[in-house]
């Protein structure tokens, strides 16, 4: 009744009935907390319903509180943030549980204190002003933006904390407002908020807030149950103020008001209410009697009360548990002591008795050996209740609080502070005069305002203390409370006073702050600790601070007097964020750091620390077991655990704790090279074997086998490393050695066995190159001549044709070895050494692996020495499990290369199938290190795919996983920072070719590319990638439209993309396709150039023209000649007015249907970018995303083209250059004019023609060729044609035609001159003037130029062949050459 429901602090799982379920929380396998549920009446059908690992990965929060709704259809998770600042304000994520029993995440509301459900689908939360106040409470409903919840209550009062609880039976909704000595309580039903979504319910108020009175109510039945501390006679609170007993009352639920309020049961005069539990037939009271805790089971049938028996005879704290079912017999009592595990016990309320219990993690301490009991001190003719823990070294004290009730509570604040002080210095006055100890060993810790207590302790007799611990304390309250913009200045008043209006008040506080009594040096300081947080709002940290500060400043503090003054700021921390107050010891922090890190070395490192500073070897146990089968363990990391084992009582009788030794150097061994661990290891299984205690080698016989152990290590230990060139020759000896041993000690038919074995072991020594050889050599001379002396001669020399070929190569070795010690062990001299070895046949494969392995002992992180050395694996051997074994080591190595995961998942396919590939493959894809980058998790995605390619084609898997898994990894892909793509797209091109080859795949693989561009953007491989994809499986069409859309992109090489549209139309396409194409690439191209004038203020040279036009191009209807000088002209054309007019009109589709007018605007720029903006709608007037608009500049289309591919609501935004009609495009109009003389130039005709309107171009061919003058308008062009025609230029009368096309030049319309007869002359003259319409005469300036020639009949003969216009150009110019000057 007193407080919100909290989580239980004991560990799970500990069940709770709510309904049809049963719902409890347990811990995984890997540490995190599952939140569970599972059917009352069965057992086996639990759901997991959130998952605390999850939910740290995917929101980067961890959880505080749940609860369930009453339909159990909805959970809310209280959460904070796991990377972020310890603030007080959490985040409420509401989740729907669906049929299947999965959890899905519906919406997150931010800035909430606390919650509780209200109906199925309403809930009610707290909110924190400035001032740290909760003081406001919202009704949300579930599934409707956080915006639209009704405030249902506010509090003005700044004194007032806030909260919203409900009551037991589910019917009334409790609005309290509450300060540290009064409170407010209003009421409304459940069903009102249900009727009244959208306005505020109407509450009733049960008594007006009076100082000195506390109440809080609960409602079963028809009554509301109060307990208060409220007086039957209002005139009894002048007498003694706030310091009332509490009793519990009942009222009516139709008029609950104070006056109303009567008596429903009392307790005995030495007894105090401290909390009440209301249950259908039965109220649960928890009392103080005495200072000890005491449950009072009040029976409403009956009209009874019993008590119940507690644990610990009371020295304990209690507190209610869970207890949400209201019609129960079982209630739940929380139990908390010093020298026990904390534990929830259920008490049958019908019976009293203890019917179930749960308990915490082990305190790993001997409870038996510690003797808990209450002592009582006397301070100014007051008992102070103390705790005393008792062991025969140490004794621990407690005291403070509330032990004694309210009225002692009260007793020690605002006036009365300093009898807080006074009480916990007779308390160590008690401790030190009773011998119980020394001010050598005690000590004394605080938190936040206990530490207020402490310091001034401290200030009054430092000589009682040894130590002292200060958790953010509150050591400047006379500061904080003259500061009315602290959060809570106002709200602790009625704790300590207000010295800002009160003198005596003001006196008070500064007769006992810490800070304000610090005294000169002394000589008998304690050592103290101080911690603060960077982010308390409550105690600041700038207190603690400066009093340590201080008292640096007043001196004690050095190495003379011995005490240390420690002060520890936590940067991200809050005030109940603080170490001090998490009692896990950072254990549960490191453990989610796990969860979201697997591959992390050092969160492994203080995990572990933790685990062994609590002397949890299990634990520690389990997280060794789980960093190893994640990381490779160095030897260092490995002798210390083996010394936490040995370090276990009595560990060589131990079957456990050896066989965890042997583990551990099997561990070691297996993840590298290393001849010291293998003679480390050796001495422990000897040091077994040959104890002189006969139980230690029992032991070891159990755990090592009944074999000759010794035998069979150092025989493990030489195939281990014998190639060692520099470093097997010890190992190799003792094996020896020990070999001799035995057969020194054998019968004749075992001697036999052991000389046979031995002389193989030299025989194949003799054959390894190794630096001992020459040793080597004569220990095998020695053998033989002790053991086979009679074939010596013959042995010798065959052992000396093997030794002389293994001197030649010991002496190619020692060149390499020597190279290898000047270059430190770098993998390029081993590179090198290995290269050279490969080439000779004589080497043995071992060898060469040996090699790879000396060099990971330096280069354990490279990358490249893994891959070749499992490579060289694969090939070497026939055993291909050699390389399988070698690329799990790799991993653990390096976790985050892709490279080395595809090839761990292509050999676990190759050794054990499709089904252990995708269980690598999904290790892959769950660790950070790789998803972290885009390159290395699409390295392993690669590898996945191909093995489902295979398994494809083998029918071992279904075109519809592949296509699903293609998707998949995708999506994981593409999820990931786009900074670490592949410039190569390898990833993507092997996703989308699988998909390709996979029926009804190909729509698949184009949405996948269509993707892939949009999240690329500016990635010219990956257009170009999807252009070939369009290639191979689309149309001339499609790729044309890939290009089109990609040349409109700021893409990084933009003229490889041109270089190949070009092609790809030079190939496929006809004029009109080509000329549109070089049409948007000068177009980009001069866009692009204004962008880099914009961004380096220099102007750039103007862009190069579009290729001109390759041979074998096909023109529909025309002479093949002609168009290529035709393409020539106008594509140099269009380049040159490509830079001038640019189109200011854009297309814009893919908006938000949602969008208006302005928001377009806004989106291009502004008003300052747009000129107008003009929406698409349909016939029926709706708009669909599409937009047309003006720019003003060309600097605003650059801007606006930028944006295109930009996402708006999950909507990709395509932006392109507008063209008015693109299946219709007309040319612009032309005028042909012809009759002009040969010396008239194109500037001439211009000049008339621009007094008609705006001139485009003038062009010809050569001279004497019709003109061809292109207006802007059609209106121009008519107004040109009646100027030009008729008009006479340089004596000659110029004829003008309309055409309503831009022909090509070589294309126009030919003159119909009919061939001269035969034998007769042409002559060619000066067209002149035509005699039926008038002449118009123009002042235009002219060249100078000769009169024209005069008409010679003879001076071009006859002709028997048709002519052609380049046969009259030729007769002109000869007979003009002939012509006087």
């Amino acid at each position: 009744m007193l407080r919100a429901t909290e989580v239980e602090k004991v560990p799970p799982p500990i069940e709770t009935q709510s309904g049809n379920f049963v719902y409890y929380s347990k811990t995984s396998t890997n540490g995190s907390k599952l939140y569970c549920r599972r059917l009352v009446a069965n057992a086996n059908s639990e759901q997991i319903l959130v998952d605390s690992s999850m939910l740290a990965a995917e929101h980067g929060c961890e959880i505080k509180n749940v609860l369930v709704s009453d339909n159990h259809r909805y959970i809310g998770c209280m959460v904070t943030d796991n990377d972020g600042p310890h603030t007080e304000t959490c985040n409420l994520m509401v989740y729907l549980i669906e049929d299947t029993g999965k959890a899905k995440h519906l919406e997150t509301l931010t800035d909430v204190f606390n919650f509780v459900f209200g109906t199925d689908e309403m809930l009610f939360y707290t909110v924190l002003n400035d001032k740290l106040r909760a003081h406001k409470i919202c009704c949300h409903q579930i599934g409707k933006p956080q915006h639209t919840d009704t405030d249902i209550f506010t509090e003005q009062d700044d004194e007032c904390f806030v909260d919203v609880t409900r009551t037991k039976d589910a019917k009334f909704i409790i609005i309290n407002s509450s300060t540290l000595d009064s409170s407010e309580v209003r009421v409304f039903p459940v069903s009102d908020i249900v009727l009244e979504k959208a306005g505020k319910p109407n509450t009733k108020l049960l008594r007006s807030r009076q100082r000195g009175v506390e109440y809080f109510a609960d409602h079963y039945g028809e009554e509301f149950v109060i307990l208060t501390n409220s007086p039957l006679d209002d005139s009894l609170l002048s007498l003694k103020g706030h310091t009332l007993p509490f009793r519990l009352m009942k009222a009516p639920s139709a008029c609950p008001e104070s006056g109303n309020w009567r008596e429903l049961l009392s307790v005995a005069d030495d007894e105090k209410i401290e909390d009440v539990e209301i249950f259908r037939d039965y109220i649960m009271i928890t009392v103080k009697r005495q200072g000890r805790p005491a449950v009072i089971v009040h029976d409403r049938v009956a009209n009874t009360n019993a008590e119940l028996q507690l644990p610990n005879r009371g020295n304990c704290v209690v507190r209610p548990g869970a207890n949400p079912q209201f019609d129960t017999t079982i209630a739940r009592l929380s139990f908390s002591s010093p020298v026990h595990m904390d534990s929830v016990i259920e008490y049958n309320l019908k019976t009293l008795k203890a019917c179930k219990q749960w308990a915490s993690v082990p305190l790993h301490m001997d409870t038996d050996e510690y003797v808990i009991h209450r002592e009582c001190v006397e301070n100014n003719n007051v008992s102070i209740p103390m705790t005393l823990i008792h062991h025969k070294s140490v004794d621990l004290a407690h005291g403070g609080g509330s032990e004694l009730g309210r009225e002692w509570y009260s007793a020690g604040k605002g006036q009365n502070k300093s009898n807080s002080v006074s009480d916990l210095l007779h308390c160590a006055q008690s401790l030190l005069e009773r011998g119980w100890t020394t001010p050598e060993k005690l000590a004394v810790a605080g938190i936040s305002a206990g530490g207020l207590v402490v310091g001034a302790a401290l200030n009054r007799s430092p000589e009682y203390f040894r130590a002292a611990a200060l958790h953010v304390p509150f050591v400047d309250p006379l500061s904080a409370m003259l500061n009315p913009d602290l959060p809570l200045t106002k709200v602790e008043t009625a704790e300590w006073g207000n010295p800002a209006t009160s003198v005596s008040d003001y006196k008070t506080i500064q007769s006992y702050a810490p800070y304000d009594n610090i005294r000169n040096a002394r000589s008998d300081r304690p050592s103290i600790l101080v911690t603060a947080g960077g982010l308390d709002q409550r105690v600041s940290v700038w207190q603690p601070a400066k009093w340590v500060a201080r008292l640096r400043d007043r001196g004690g503090y050095s190495s003379a007097t011995g005490a240390q003054l420690l002060f520890f700021p936590r940067r991200n921390e809050g005030h109940f964020y603080s170490e001090a107050n998490r009692d896990d010891g950072g254990y549960i922090k490191v453990h989610s750091l796990l969860e979201k890190t697997p591959y992390d070395y050092s969160i492994y490192i203080q995990w572990i620390k933790l685990l062994r500073e609590v002397g949890d070897i299990e634990s520690m146990r389990a997280a060794r077991q789980q960093m190893c089968s994640n990381l490779s363990v160095p030897e260092d990391l490995v002798l210390e655990w083996v010394a936490d084992e040995e370090a276990q009582p009595d560990y060589l009788l131990s079957e456990t704790v050896l066989t965890n030794i042997v583990d551990l150097y099997e561990l070691a061994l297996r993840d590298r090279l290393s001849v010291i661990m293998w003679q480390r290891y050796i001495d422990f299984i000897a040091g077994l074997v040959r104890s002189r205690i006969a139980n230690v080698r029992d032991t070891a016989t159990v755990v090592l086998g009944s074999g000759d152990a010794i035998l069979l290590v150092l025989r493990r230990a030489i195939d281990a490393t014998c190639t060692h060139y520099l470093q097997s020759q010890a190992l190799w000896s003792q094996y020896c050695d020990y070999i001799e041993q035995k057969i020194s000690k054998a019968d004749d038919k075992d001697k036999s066995e052991l000389i046979e074995l031995l002389q193989a072991v030299f025989l194949e020594r003799l054959a390894q190159p190794h630096t001992g050889l020459e040793d080597t050599f004569a220990m095998y001379s020695e053998f033989t001549t002790k053991y086979n002396e009679a074939h010596y001669e013959q042995q010798m020399v065959e052992a000396n044709k093997m030794v002389s070929n293994t001197r030649a190569q010991c002496k190619l070795r020692n060149s390499f070895e020597d190279s290898l010690i000047a270059s430190g062990g770098s993998w390029h001299a081993y590179a090198q050494y290995i290269d050279r070895l490969a080439k000779d046949k004589r080497t043995n494969p071992n060898e060469i692996s040996m090699l790879y392995e000396r060099a990971l002992v330096y280069n354990c992180y490279v990358v490249e020495i893994w891959s070749e050395y499992i490579s060289f694996l694969d090939g070497a051997f026939d055993d291909k499990s050699l390389a399988l074994k070698t690329a799990h080591r790799a991993i653990r190595n390096c976790p985050w290369s892709g490279k080395l995961w595809a090839q761990t998942i292509h050999f676990t396919f190759v050794q054990a199938g499709k089904d252990q590939a995708e269980e690598a493959f999904m290790r892959a894809s769950s660790t950070h290190a790789v998803t972290y980058s885009m390159v290395e998790f699409g390295q392993a995605a690669v590898a996945w795919i191909a093995v489902l390619r295979l398994s494809v084609a083998a029918n071992l898997s279904s075109e519809s996983d592949l296509l699903a898994e293609c998707e998949k990894c995708m999506d994981i892909a593409y999820s990931l920072d786009m900074n670490t793509a592949d410039p190569l797209l390898f990833f993507e091109r092997c996703c989308t070719n699988a998909v390709s080859e996979v029926s009804e795949g190909v729509e698949v693989a184009r949405k996948m590319w269509i993707r892939i561009c949009k999240a690329r953007k500016v990635c010219t491989e990956a257009w170009l990638l999807s252009v070939g994809f369009e290639k191979v499986h689309g149309t001339v069409s499609s790729t044309r439209s890939v290009y089109r859309h990609a040349a409109q992109r700021k893409l990084d090489s933009p003229e490889r993309l041109f270089d190949s549209w070009l092609a790809f139309e030079n190939s496929v396409g006809y004029v009109p396709e080509i000329y549109a194409a070089e049409r948007v690439i000068n177009a980009q191209r001069h866009l692009i150039q204004r962008k880099m004038e914009q961004e380096t203020n220099v102007p750039a040279k103007r862009p190069r023209s579009a290729t001109p036009e390759p041979a074998n191009m096909q023109v529909s209807g025309g002479n093949d000649l002609m168009a290529e000088s035709a393409n020539a002209n106008v594509a140099s054309h269009e380049t040159s007015k490509a830079a001038e007019d640019i189109n200011t009109t854009i297309y814009i589709k893919g908006l938000p249907s949602t969008y208006t007018t302005t928001q377009i605007e806004e989106f291009l720029g502004g008003s300052a970018s747009v000129d107008n903006v003009a929406p698409i709608t349909d016939k029926q007037g709706e708009f669909h995303g599409q937009a047309k608009a003006v720019l003003k500049s060309a600097a605003a289309v650059i801007a606006a083209l930028d944006k295109n591919g930009t996402s708006i609501d999950g909507r990709f935004v395509s932006i392109h250059i507008y063209k008015s009609d693109h299946r219709s495009h007309r040319k612009p109009p032309v005028v042909e004019v012809c009759g002009f003389a040969t010396g008239t130039s194109n500037k001439q005709i211009e000049e008339i023609a621009k007094s008609a309107g705006t001139v485009i171009r003038v062009r010809r061919n050569q001279p004497g060729d019709t003109a061809f003058v292109t207006m802007k308008t059609y209106q121009d062009a008519v107004k040109a044609k009646d100027a030009l025609d008729g008009c006479e230029v340089d004596g000659e009368q110029l004829r003008a035609t309309l055409t309503s096309s831009d022909a090509n030049l070589k294309s126009a319309p030919k003159r119909q001159d009919k061939a001269p007869p035969q034998g007769k002359a042409v002559v060619l003259a000066p067209r002149k003037a035509a005699t039926k319409r008038p002449v118009k005469k123009v002042n235009v300036q002219t060249r100078a130029s000769g009169p024209a020639p005069a008409a010679d009949s003879s001076s071009v003969a006859a002709s028997d062949k048709k002519m052609t216009n380049s046969d009259f150009r030729q007769i002109f110019l000869n007979s003009k050459s002939d012509s006087p000057t």
